[in-house]
């Protein structure tokens, strides 16, 4: 709902990047030579200093916001840098607007298609990532015509009492419109607003948002004259804090300062908090976590669930939290040799152990990061993790994923077959459908990646996907805020046979061939009755719709244990087949 804030981030920064231009020219323009000599051109004025650098910057940066093309990315869409030149364009038509003469016959079509331009914007462009890149150009270049067309009829329409208002009111506007837009639609459980809606929450926002130019922005404007150098305010302003009507100032301007010092103070205590709630290792005797259902364990009643549900969506594995997990942003090509103190290598476990496990996949293998962690530290391994985001590592013909995925997948497959681990860890599963419907398979992609690791005898275990959330219609569900916003913990689960097949499709795969190990997650996350609850022995089981916390995967380090000894140890590892009739086998690869 407070999305749209960020536009006021952005302005923000050029509001503190505009005075310092300001304040650096004033500089110049006061300690000028004051006399010059005969003969020598005069020295530049302000705006012929501050005109050729903001032609630059304008040009400069609608440069680097154009350089993926005509649709972007969301870092583009957000970034200071590829927004800058709508302002500079801006100031760049402040200096040299005036001194371009538009015959006055032109004045109505400039103003015209202008509007035009503007108008259309929204129906030619559908995706929000073109903004702002080379398709900007047609709301800008149709405020620029307007500017410019400015003094013919329409221009004078546009004059009205009425479009001034709708103008004082526009960005108070645009902040209630947003908010209205987004708690609507969800309350009201629509995919997009219906025209009806869209209706009624303009008319909704046009009177808040004349609510709040009338009450908030117009009585905190600044109504006395600037300052002149002869002027003493500050003087002034002290001497009115004897007065009740100053001292009420005062105290308003102690209250605002509080306040932002309470508001910068909240990202640290926050990052503490979250810190201090990742560190704890339950006791398994209070939070059994994966082990209850499979030991049938009763975990004991009015115990707090851990990590708080509200807290859990911001706790990240170590490898995510280090800065060691590749975000899909990046190129095909790219992997964090070191954390993000810039010095540390991106291992763990056991950092001096000669033993290498290697954690690879997307951020479905590096969520059991934390509990691959400790027992590295614990078993004597380092645990070495190439990571990306939503990249699963799939080779050959016939993969699900990105090109730059499939690449990616490519190159750590490279490092693999150089590193020669003691043994790889991923996953064995993924769900068949969008947003995790359909019960789980194996991707022919998975399989590609196990010919290639078998060829290289590198031993493999694997983890079974975990249930994804989603609703009756098949829209995503967050499994965190459900359970924050009802305490259901079964409501806000899935069932058995909404997300895994009756037999592990890993394990079928897997068992053709010789030390590679599917472990079969279910048992951790759904009982006998086949509900998949989202608590589970007191441990809050996931942090967003398909990710699971630090606690859970820790909790699960007993099972894990057991299946990493055989591969530390030299053992020959065989898995043994679900007893499942031919055709099911077949079906196990999707």
């Amino acid at each position: 709902p407070l999305q749209h804030m960020w536009s006021m981030a952005v302005q923000g920064q050029f509001y503190i990047m505009g005075i310092a231009f300001a304040i650096i020219l004033a500089a110049i323009m006061k300690f000028r030579p004051k006399h010059q000599p005969l003969g020598k051109r005069s020295f530049p004025t302000v705006n012929q200093i501050a005109g050729p650098i903001l032609i630059v910057a304008t040009i400069a940066s609608f440069a680097y916001a154009s350089r993926h093309g005509l649709y972007g990315t969301p870092e583009n869409y957000y970034s200071t840098w590829s927004r800058a030149w709508e302002l500079t364009l801006g100031a760049v038509l402040a200096i040299y607007g005036s001194a371009w003469k538009i015959p006055p016959r032109l004045y109505d079509l400039f103003t015209g298609l202008g509007l035009v331009m503007l108008i259309f914007t929204g129906a030619i462009i559908a995706d929000t990532t073109a903004y702002p890149g080379p398709l900007s150009l047609l709301p800008l270049g149709g405020a620029v015509l307007i500017i410019l067309g400015g003094g013919g009829k329409i221009s004078k329409a546009m004059a009205s009492k009425q479009a001034r208002w709708l103008g004082d009111v526009a960005y108070p506007l645009y902040l209630w419109h947003w908010p209205l837009l987004i708690l609507s639609t969800s309350y009201l459980g629509q995919e997009t607003p219906s025209w009806w809606l869209g209706v009624i929450i303009i008319a909704i926002s046009l009177v808040l948002a004349d609510l709040t130019h009338r009450f908030l922005e117009r009585p905190l404007r600044q109504h006395r004259k600037r300052p002149t150098a002869e002027d003493l305010p500050v003087r002034k302003g002290l001497s009115t804090l004897r007065k009740p009507a100053g001292a009420a100032r005062g105290v308003g301007g102690v209250v605002v300062a509080a306040a932002v010092v309470g508001l910068l103070a909240i990202q640290p205590l926050w990052m503490r908090t979250l810190d201090d709630a990742d560190a704890e290792l339950l006791n398994p005797s209070l939070y059994p976590g994966a082990t209850t259902f499979i030991n049938h364990l009763t975990p004991p009643d009015n115990v707090e669930i851990k990590p708080d549900p509200i807290l859990a969506g911001g706790i990240q594995p170590p490898v995510a939290a280090n800065w060691c997990f590749v975000p899909d942003s990046q190129p095909a090509d790219f992997f964090f040799e070191t954390r993000k103190d810039g010095k540390t290598p991106c291992i763990f476990g056991d950092t001096n152990a000669e033993k290498e496990v290697y954690l690879v996949g997307g951020s479905h293998a590096e969520q059991y990061s934390s509990a691959l962690d400790r027992l590295g530290k614990e078993m004597g391994f380092k645990l070495v993790p190439l990571l990306r985001q939503g990249c699963p590592i799939e080779l050959g013909d016939d993969v699900t994923v990105t090109p730059e995925c499939a690449e990616w997948g490519k190159l750590v497959m490279d490092r693999i077959e150089e590193a020669n681990p003691a043994l790889v860890i991923s996953n064995t599963t993924r769900p068949q459908n969008e947003y995790g419907t359909g019960p789980d398979a194996v991707p022919a992609g998975y399989q590609a990646f196990w010919d290639e690791l078998a060829e290289r005898d590198i031993p493999f275990l694997g983890f079974r996907d975990n249930p994804w959330g989603f609703d009756e219609e098949g829209r995503p569900r967050e499994f965190d805020e459900c359970y924050v916003a009802t305490e259901d913990a079964y409501g806000c689960g899935m069932r058995f046979e909404q997300v895994y097949q009756p037999y592990d499709p890993g394990a079928v795969v897997l068992s053709k061939y010789q030390n590679m190990l599917s472990v079969d997650t279910a048992p951790w996350f759904c009982d006998d009755n086949g509900d998949c609850p989202v608590i589970i022995g007191n441990t809050m089981v996931y942090r967003d719709m398909h990710h699971i916390t630090n606690a859970f995967a820790e909790s699960a380090m007993p099972m894990i244990r057991e299946a990493l000894k055989p591969f530390l140890n030299g053992e020959k590892v065989q898995q043994q087949a679900p007893d499942i009739p031919p055709e099911q086998a077949a079906a196990a690869v999707e």
